[in-house]
Parts: C-alpha cells; sequence; structure tokens
C-alpha cells in the first residue's frame, strides 16, 4: 500500500483548521486513512491504490473540507483552451498508442510542490500505470517547450539528454545502461522503433515510459506546467490525466486543455467529465443497517465530494471523472458511509445464528460417490477447459451444434469447454498405461453444451471408465445397474448406440422411465490406438442430474 507523509501545520492551513493540529488525527482515519507512525507534526499515513488522489496533501484536503463540512459536493474545475498541440504519428500505434496532454499555469512551483507532483506521478505509474507499462507521465517547464509537440518514433541510435545526465545518451544507450532503461525497457516490447515526445524545436521531452529529457525539466519557481500521459490503454491514460488535473488545479493552477491530433481524429485532453449513477436509498440502509432519509444520504454525499439529487424513490449521483474508482452501487454507499461518518455507526451486536447444511445436490453427489467407490472404483479430476485435439480429434467425434471456446486464451490445451467426461477419462488412462491393471476410474463433474439458437445447457455428470485385458460391454453394463439398484432399486433398459468414441454394435443408450439418462459402451479400437492405448476399454456416462430428480431420497 502506498504511504504519504503528512504535514499536519501545512493539512490545517489548507483547511482553514483553528483546532489543536493533533485532532486532525482523530479525524484522517474517517477518510480511509490509516495511520503508521508520528513524529512531530509529520505523520506517515497509508492510502488505497484506488484512491490516486490522496498521494498528495491537496486530494486529502479536498476530501477533508468535505468530512469537516466546510465543502461540500464534486470538485469542480474549468479547463480553458490553449495553442497547444500534440502531434500524433503514425509509427506509435505499435507501440505506445495513447496520449494525453495537460497545460497548467499560474503556478509559482515550491520544492515541496515539485517533490508532491513526483510522489503523485510515480504512484500513477505503480497503481493505474502498472508500473508504467500501461500508463507513463512526463512533466515538464512549458516555458522551455515550443508547441507543437510531435508524439513520434526514433531509431535506437537517435541522441537526446536524459533527465540528470550532462551528456548526450543514444536511446539504445539509455535501455541498456541507464537505471531507468534497465528498470522499464521491456514496457516497450520488442521494437526497433521508440516512441518520443520532441517539440518544433526537436528538443525531447520524453522518451516513454523510460525517462524524460533534460531541457523541460521542472525547477523551484516554475509557473507553466506541461504533462504528457502516454499508455498502451486509452481508459487508464484518462483515469491518470483526471487525477492529475485536479491536483493541478487544487494547487491553484488554471487548466489548459491539450489538443491530440491524429491523422484521422482530434481530441481535447483532459477529460474531467461527469458520470451518473443512479442509487436506491433502501439498498443504502439494507448494507448499513441503518434508517436514512433520502436527504440524509444526499448529505452524506455531498460530505464524501460527491453530487446527487433525490429523482423519485431513487437519488441520482454525480461522480467527477478523477472518481474512477466509484464503478457500482455498492462504492456509493461506501461513499455514503465516510460522508455520514463511521464514527457514527454503533455496530449491533444482535447476531442470529444459524447452523447451515449441505444441499441436496451436493449430498446426492457424495452417495454417488460412495456408491462408485464401494465398486472399486477410484475418484479423478480432470479440467473443465480442454483442447479441440483431446475433446473431438482423438475420439473421432464432430460438434453436434456448435464448440464453446476460450476467447483470446493462454493455451490451445486449455481453449474449449468440455460437453462430455469421457474424454478426460480416455487422457488419464493414456497417461498411466505403466501402471498395473485393471484401471477402474471415474470423475463427477460439469460439462456445458450448446443446444443451438444461443441456448447453453450445463449439467452434472457421472462417468467410469474401466481399462483391462478382458473389459467389456457386460463389465461396464453390470457395474451401471449395480449403481441404478443402489439408487433406485431398478435396472434400466438399452436402446443401441452408435455415436464415436464407441464402438458401433458394442454402446447403448440408458433408458428408463422413457427418459436418456446416459450411454454405456466399449470405446473403438481406433480410439484406442491413437491414445496408445493397448488394452480394451469400457465407459459410461450418466446425467446426474436427470438421475436426482428420479430418486426420491438422498442414501
Amino acid at each position: 500500500m502506498p504511504v504519504i507523509e503528512v504535514d499536519l501545520k501545512d493539512l490545517a492551513q489548507l483547511v482553514d483548521w483553528d483546532s489543536d493540529e493533533g485532532k486532525l488525527l482523530e479525524i484522517l482515519p474517517y477518510l480511509g486513512l490509516d495511520i503508521e507512525s508520528v513524529e512531530g507534526s509529520t505523520v506517515r499515513v497509508e492510502y488505497s491504490p484506488n484512491r490516486p488522489d490522496y498521494a498528495t496533501l491537496y486530494g486529502i484536503a479536498a476530501s477533508l473540507d468535505g468530512i469537516l463540512g466546510r465543502e461540500r459536493g464534486a470538485l469542480r474545475h474549468e479547463v480553458k483552451g490553449s495553442d497547444v498541440v500534440f502531434l500524433v504519428g503514425e509509427g506509435v500505434r505499435r507501440i505506445r498508442p495513447y496520449i494525453a496532454g495537460i497545460l497548467a499555469t499560474g503556478l509559482r512551483l515550491h520544492d515541496v510542490e515539485i517533490k508532491m507532483l513526483m510522489r503523485l506521478q510515480e504512484d500513477l505509474h505503480e497503481g493505474v500505470g502498472r508500473k508504467r507499462r500501461k500508463v507513463a507521465i512526463g512533466l515538464h517547464d512549458a516555458d522551455h517547450v515550443k508547441p507543437p509537440i510531435r508524439y513520434t518514433t526514433v531509431d535506437g541510435d537517435f541522441k537526446f539528454v536524459p533527465l540528470g545526465e550532462s551528456r548526450e545518451w543514444a536511446v539504445e544507450e539509455v535501455l541498456n545502461k541507464h537505471p531507468n532503461g534497465i528498470r522499464y525497457g521491456a514496457a516497450l516490447g520488442e521494437t526497433k522503433r521508440y516512441p518520443l515526445l520532441m517539440d518544433s524545436e526537436r528538443k525531447t521531452l520524453s522518451l516513454p515510459p523510460i525517462i524524460n529529457g533534460g531541457y523541460t525539466m521542472l525547477a523551484p519557481g516554475a509557473g507553466r506546467i506541461l504533462v504528457d500521459i502516454t499508455g498502451t490503454s486509452l481508459r487508464r491514460v484518462l483515469d491518470a490525466a483526471s487525477v492529475l488535473a485536479v491536483t493541478l488545479a487544487e494547487m491553484g493552477a488554471e487548466l489548459h486543455s491539450v489538443a491530440i491530433r491524429y491523422a484521422d481524429i482530434e481530441m481535447q485532453t483532459p477529460d474531467l467529465s461527469i458520470t451518473e449513477m443512479e442509487l436506491d436509498p433502501r439498498e443504502v440502509n439494507r448494507l448499513l443497517g441503518l434508517e436514512l432519509t433520502q436527504e440524509e444520504i444526499v448529505e452524506s454525499l455531498l460530505k464524501a465530494r460527491l453530487d446527487a439529487d433525490v429523482m423519485g424513490t431513487k437519488l441520482l449521483v454525480r461522480i467527477p471523472r478523477y472518481r474512477f474508482d466509484v464503478m457500482h452501487e455498492v462504492d456509493l454507499i461506501e461513499e455514503v458511509a465516510y460522508g455520514l461518518g463511521y464514527e457514527r455507526m454503533t455496530p449491533s451486536y444482535d447476531l442470529e445464528y444459524t447452523t447451515g447444511e449441505l444441499q441436496r445436490s451436493t449430498m446426492f453427489k457424495e452417495s454417488i460417490r460412495r456408491a462408485v467407490i464401494g465398486l472399486g472404483f477410484q475418484e479423478v479430476l480432470t479440467t473443465d477447459l480442454t483442447s479441440y485435439e483431446r475433446l473431438y480429434s482423438s475420439m473421432g467425434r464432430e460438434p453436434e451444434n456448435g464448440t464453446l471456446r476460450v476467447v483470446a486464451t493462454k493455451s490451445s490445451e486449455y481453449e474449449y469447454l468440455r460437453d462430455t467426461l469421457v474424454p478426460g477419462l480416455l487422457w488419464v488412462l493414456s497417461s498411466n498405461t505403466h501402471e498395473e491393471y485393471p484401471h477402474r476410474i471415474f470423475e463427477i463433474g460439469t460439462v456445458v453444451i450448446d443446444e443451438g439458437a444461443g441456448r447453453i445447457g450445463e449439467g452434472e455428470r457421472l462417468a467410469i471408465g474401466i481399462a483391462h485385458s478382458r473389459s467389456s460391454f457386460t463389465e461396464v453394463k453390470s457395474t451401471v445397474e449395480s449403481l441404478f439398484k443402489i439408487l433406485l432399486g431398478r435396472e434400466p433398459d438399452y436402446v443401441p448406440h452408435t455415436t464415436r468414441p464407441y464402438s458401433e454394435g458394442r454402446a447403448a443408450s440408458i433408458i428408463l422411465d422413457r427418459r436418456n439418462l446416459g450411454i454405456l459402451g466399449e470405446i473403438h479400437p481406433a480410439v484406442l490406438d491413437g491414445l496408445k492405448i493397448q488394452v480394451p476399454v469400457a465407459a459410461a456416462e450418466l446425467d446426474l442430474d436427470a438421475l436426482e430428480e428420479m430418486c426420491t431420497t438422498v442414501k
């Protein structure tokens, strides 16, 4: 968890706190901040990575103003126009395609404020930016930049003066020898061209996501700041830009937009738009265990620096762009709790104790498991996801209505949802041909079936497999009948079955009360040859959902 050092004197000044500064320590935890240590007026506090606006004193002060009732509602800041343009070259599309910019004016930065901005920059790199892979940020003295700025690519021999260095370095040298290049170079992947920001005088602003150029370094006294945010995710780039823009505005800056000009589109950043969500007061009271009125909930949200209005039986909540951590109604309810004050909520210990019990389906499967083990079988577990080869090709079968395949899978071995358990058992037998026979194995598991017309069916199955030199249709049929006698006290009927992986004339559908409860039979020799199984195999697969319906009691 990230940690920030807070000077209570500076914080008290920002929120016009006229009481004992030490009392602020009692309030900070109610913002979701954990106090790690206190030394004099300096407090080290830990905050959630979901609240990167807390990386500076200004973000904490804005929330504290709300909790104290000094200010209410969402932070709103005007973004004026500017003549700054980022011209995006075609080459960056394949490397780091997205960029946003901010121009902040009217400042006079002190050393402490520069350190705060750099702390925010690095926290955004770690959290939103995923160690600069998704997002990287450059902070520049805008007085040393001559627009327009080109976001382009260069070769590895391109030279510039990196931040903190006194001589020119080639890009390849930065990547291979500079600490930042060694640490973050992998974020660029395999490429021969490298992203670079340069102004109209060809001064290098940044080699993202590695290091800034030295010409535009921020120094105390800087009054105009240009921010670039590059990345591989547009949403995350805009997220980071919104936090930076609001922080700069809270520091007293006047915000100006930057035009991002691609070959076919232009956009203005930063984006400080408002998102709207509905909130049900009944759900608020249910989760918090309170009886708040709509007006009390609205007031709590205003204190949490969100806007809210009553809209009939529900509330309309408006969320500022930098609060991208608010994604669900539950997040809003948490904000109600912060605005109301956890210190005002009294926990109730009047709990109703209950005892749990297994579901009927679980008890039924356990009875099946005990019965099959009692018949001399050993349980195995295979994966729900498998390959087309294991599920279809090696079995000599085709999908009936279609396959259920994982999109963008990391491995072809785990790509298709199984619609039957028997192929998994056969692969277990194939992997254990060196073990002593007989092999009697079973599995209880879930299958997923494409039923056509956009319908997907899911069910529980039992599969058994028998492998030894004399395994046969008769043996597996005897096993199934024993199981039916245990469960139902009856034996099923049979209808010939002809599809693979079973042998034609040596397989049958299992029928009881006109319901098809499964299949049993001998596995086709061609399937066994392909799997290098050198003994006969008989198998069966039963529909446990249908069987459970037919059982009146669970043993």
